[in-house]
């Protein structure tokens, strides 16, 4: 009989069960009370799946090195065993423990899920680099799952307070993906990526992050570098959404009220590392409120994000607003060969007759820079199509843009294509005397831009020696001082509809004068009017070949009742559409 007895034990025994309760109440496998580190215990044991009760705060800090589901959600340990869950977050509060609270570390090709749990109090501060806060994934390979997870008031060391995501010089190649929905990441702090911090030693090995869901990350700082996400060959993708959970923050609002003492108050991607941060037909990403610079002696650069060294940065259906830097970008910087790349998409979208908007950025600090929205500094590069530019300022110079200088023989540069640029520079609390700068080593690009009524006691296009501009195709109703040059320039401005030629200090090509009328600007709509046969039919193909147009209307569609000028080719954001039907949009352009 004692054999059979022995494996009616074993059968019973909690290590064997296939999940196991954690709590204070007589149900639970693991007693808190009769075991302060029975949370540890039950992960040390191996369980594949530990449900966590929230009757009471977890006060500990926990390490994970095996496959696990850990879950939270329950009211005690009976509904626990009964699989009643609820969307309460349990909590894991590691504060007093001086670590992190949350460790996943060693696990080779790992298939781990955290959901329903709140992580605080995490303090990594002490320990070595990254010195995360609240959840660190270290040296890992396969798949972490984050689920519905509230992280908050974390402190991280070198990088990640909320949490950090690392490959250290072991692991060569392999590859990690993580994947957080419902996540919430917010008033932690670090010195980079007060947020959320990512790097991988080789490039040869793979992290990728996903949020989406309604993620968001919110109100976390940096001392450094990258208020929300500090990323070092990591590649991330975050996709616009609203949770269905009810965590106490601004849900539509993917990264926002973030803020760094140096640079990238939103954002900071280094190294070669790619982030795409992306919004759809019916809600826009966010990128909003950020701010970096804080402290005014550093040389800040990009409240939203800063690109650097390799990196790249793509934002699609994305507003990008009420930004704020002190020296470079109020909101977009890309330097040593970075790229940014805002756009919309041509299908359109559900909440606004411009589906990519940057809007209230502005740039105010003392030392000198300038790029009210963007700026482009040692090769760094910026192209901006089809979205909506307005009521942006700065002390400095570049009201909008603001490039300088080359590196490793790439110049600095500006593009921008399709896009509507209005009212700009025009609050009297900024000096705003240029709306773009180009300096030695750099260049701008303007194509087939509508350009109305900003600042009109400034120059609207200021070129430095050793400089590049293009303009083709564009609508320039301003009352501003167009063009001024300094020095040896490079430029051509061809094919544009200005209302008066007088302030232009260069040969120009097929300008005209004159003004159109649009359809609606008091609402800020300014597609062409059927009266607007001055802007209509006048560029040919080969001078520059555009993208669709700001409606997502293919380029080059011949009026038959206008003869071309030079072809069929209509200036401005817009490509007349004789079919067009006006939707009706709120200008809700808040924060």
């Amino acid at each position: 009989m004692k054999p059979a007895l022995l494996i009616i034990f074993l059968l019973a025994s909690p290590a064997l069960l296939a999940q196991v309760s954690v709590g204070w109440d007589a149900g639970c496998d693991f007693n808190i009370n009769s075991d302060a580190d029975a949370l540890q215990t039950a992960l040390d044991a191996g369980h594949a799946e530990i449900r966590l009760s929230h009757a009471q705060s977890h006060t500990v800090a926990i390490e994970i090195t095996s496959n696990v589901v850990l879950r939270g959600g329950y009211a005690n340990c009976s509904e626990a065993n009964a699989d009643q869950q609820t969307n309460i977050n349990a909590i894991i509060d590691a504060s007093g423990f001086e670590k992190t609270a949350v460790r996943i570390t060693g696990i080779d090709l790992a298939s781990v899920r955290l959901e329903y749990l709140t992580i605080t109090g995490g303090d990594g501060s002490s320990a070595s680099s990254p010195g995360s806060g609240g959840v660190l994934v270290a040296n890992t390979t396969g798949e972490v799952t984050l689920h519905h997870l509230d992280i908050h008031n974390n402190t991280g060391g070198w990088g990640g307070g909320g949490m950090g995501i690392t490959a250290n010089s072991l692991l060569e190649d392999g590859q990690l993906d993580v994947t957080a929905t419902e996540t919430v990441i917010r008033d932690n702090s670090a010195s980079n990526g007060g947020g959320l911090y990512c790097s991988s030693f080789h490039t040869t090995f793979d992290i990728y992050l996903w949020l989406s869901d309604g993620s968001v990350i919110q109100a976390n700082h940096a001392t450094t570098n990258g208020g929300a996400i500090y990323t070092d060959r990591c590649r991330i993708s975050h996709l616009a959404g609203v949770a269905t959970h009810s965590l106490s923050t601004d849900l539509d609002k993917e990264i926002h009220a973030n803020t760094s003492d140096e640079s990238g108050g939103g954002v900071t991607v280094f190294n070669t590392a790619r982030m795409v941060l992306q919004g759809n037909g019916a809600e826009a990403f966010d990128l909003t409120a950020n701010a970096s610079n804080l402290d005014p002696s550093a040389s800040g650069q990009g409240g939203a994000a800063q690109v650097s060294n390799g990196g790249e940065l793509e934002l699609f259906n994305a507003r990008v607003s009420y930004n704020s830097s002190g020296r470079y970008g109020g909101a977009l910087m890309a330097n040593f060969g970075g790229l940014i790349t805002l756009a919309s998409d041509p299908a359109g979208c559900s909440y606004h007759r411009y589906c990519s908007q940057m809007i209230g950025n502005s740039l105010s600090g003392t030392l000198p820079g300038g790029g009210g929205v963007m700026a482009a500094h040692f090769g760094g590069q910026i192209r901006i199509y089809n979205a909506f530019l307005w009521l942006n300022n700065a002390e400095t110079q570049g009201y909008i843009g603001f490039a300088q200088q080359s590196h490793n023989d790439q110049p600095a540069s500006l593009l921008l294509e399709g896009n509507v640029i209005v009212e700009n520079g025009i609050s009297n609390d900024y000096a705003n005397p240029t709306a773009f700068q180009i300096g030695a080593g750099a260049e701008l690009t303007l194509a087939y831009n509508t350009l109305r009524q900003n600042r009109t006691t400034s120059t609207l296009l200021s070129q430095l020696n050793d400089s590049s501009l293009q303009a083709f195709g564009n609508i320039i109703h301003e009352f501003s001082n167009i063009h001024q040059a300094s020095g040896t320039t490079t430029t051509t401005i061809s094919c544009n509809l200005v209302r008066n030629q007088d302030s232009i200090e260069v040969p120009v090509t097929d300008l005209l004068e004159g003004t159109v009328s649009h359809l609606d600007i008091a609402n800020h709509d300014y597609r062409l009017a059927a009266g607007d046969t001055l802007a209509i039919d006048v560029c040919a193909g080969g001078l520059y070949s555009p993208l669709p147009d700001l409606g997502g209307q293919p380029r080059g569609t011949d009026h038959p009742g206008v003869d071309d000028l030079n072809g069929p080719f209509d200036l401005g954001a817009y490509e007349f559409d004789v079919t067009a039907i006006d939707a009706i949009f709120a200008d809700d352009f808040g924060i």
